[in-house]
Parts: structure tokens; sequence; C-alpha cells
């Protein structure tokens, strides 16, 4: 059964399902963390200008807490994503040509650093 290169014959011929959903659940992680950045931006007080200073302006001087905690829960999630992704991806590393994807391991440590800077700032 040898063939070319191979001492051994593959099993696997296309790509595993487990490890197609680590894309998946990388790429949704980074989508999540996205929709937290967006939220966290549209959430954020209105910078006041000179003519706000002058002018009776309607602009908002505090956090949108809903929002807020809208792009926690969405951190929480990116964290997931990126966690199980990781875990699929250490259990399904078995041939030479496998290797660890570094896609969930950037989402989880910025997922973490948002979480901790979440509660670093809104929690006191």
């Amino acid at each position: 059964m040898a063939v070319g290169l191979y001492k051994y014959s593959q099993r696997r011929v296309a790509v595993d399902r487990l490890i197609m959903m680590t894309n998946v659940l990388g790429g949704c992680g980074w989508v999540l963390l996205l929709i937290a950045f967006l939220l966290l931006a549209s959430g954020q007080p209105a910078s006041r200008t000179a003519f706000g200073y002058r002018l009776p302006a309607n602009a908002r001087d505090f956090w949108d807490m809903n929002l807020a905690h809208a792009a926690l829960f969405s951190l929480f999630l990116a964290l997931a994503c990126g966690g199980t992704a990781l875990f699929i991806n250490r259990k399904r590393k078995r041939r030479k040509t496998d290797f660890y994807r570094v896609s969930p391991v950037i989402v989880m440590l910025l997922a973490i650093l948002g979480i901790a800077a979440w509660f670093k700032f809104f929690y006191y």
C-alpha cells in the first residue's frame, strides 16, 4: 500500500468535519469580537465639541450599559468559540500534516483581554 513518499496510506483523504469546525468556530469568534467592538463603540458617551459647550445639546454623557452588557456577552461567546475550536483542534491533531491553528488562540487571548478590561472599566 505504499504510494509515493508515504510509507502508509492515509485513511483520511478529505478534510475532517471536526477540523472544518475549527475554521468555522474561529471565524465565528472573530465576528463576535467585531460585534463586541461595535457595541462598545456605539454605547460610549458622545464626545462634546466646542459647539456642545455653548449650545444646548441632547448629547448622552453616560455609557449605555445595555450595550456594554451585550458586548460582554459577545466577548464570553467569542471565548467559548475559541476554546471549543482549540479543544477540537487538540483532539484531532493526529497526522503529521495536521497543525494547530493560531486563530482560535488569538481569539481567546483577545476575548480574555476584553473581558478583563470590561471588568476593570465597568465593574468598580
